[in-house]
């Protein structure tokens, strides 16, 4: 299907000949849901959050049970400093797809940003509920806890983390962190968790890096 091969394209990065196939359906059929959303997906991806906004819009209107267009609006409106907003089409899609772990950590994420921290860490540990090893929820668990002060139980968030995906720097970084505000880790500790840091994270990137010229003399 034509849409599907419109979707392989996003997937992949390319927009271009995503948006192309996306607009000759709509030629066609204007009033294609999924085809509207998804245009305005590629519109969020581009930053034109305006656009976006409009086209899914447009998309709820002839599908009001759209839970995934919701998800999407509520990220449009968050990236335009629209929280509350954000918030009520987060929670507009979690009606139509309840405990959906994504949109949970998106709604966690616009309560962290306005400072509401105890609805926060309540919402990411229902998108734990729903998905255990959702290490982006573990993560933004443990970055609310660590921000409340509770050191402990962050540092566990981050660990829990880096149990799934060693490499994931950001819970590396945080984790580095609130041992560094934690009193039961001494300068050794926090020394060796440095090494590990660089060690998993600094040097992959020494090893990629490469020249534009050619050094040797001959």
């Amino acid at each position: 299907m034509e849409i599907e091969r419109a979707i392989e394209h996003q997937k992949a990065g390319q927009l271009q000949q995503a948006e192309a196939i996306y607009r000759e359906i709509l030629a066609r059929e204007p009033d294609n849901p999924q085809a509207l959303h998804l245009l305005g997906v590629i519109a969020l991806q581009k930053g034109r959050h305006g656009v976006a906004e409009k086209l899914i819009e447009q998309a709820l209107l002839l599908k009001p049970d759209y839970a995934e267009a919701y998800n999407n609006l509520g990220l449009v409106l968050q990236n335009q400093g629209r929280m509350q907003d954000a918030a009520t089409a987060f929670r507009q899609a979690l009606k139509l797809t309840p405990a959906d772990p994504e949109i949970l950590v998106n709604l966690g994420n616009v309560f962290r940003v306005c400072g509401d921290l105890g609805d926060a860490a309540a919402t990411y540990k229902q998108a734990l509920a729903a998905a255990p090893d959702f290490a982006l929820a573990h993560n933004n668990l443990g970055a609310t806890r660590m921000a409340q002060g509770v050191l402990d139980e962050a540092i566990a968030c981050f660990k829990q983390v880096l149990a799934f995906d060693p490499k994931y720097t950001e819970a590396h970084s945080n984790l580095f962190q609130a041992m560094h505000y934690t009193p039961g880790f001494d300068a050794e500790a926090l020394y060796a968790e440095a090494r590990r840091w660089a060690s998993a994270h600094a040097e992959p990137l020494r090893e990629q890096r490469g020249y534009a010229n050619d050094r040797s003399p001959n």
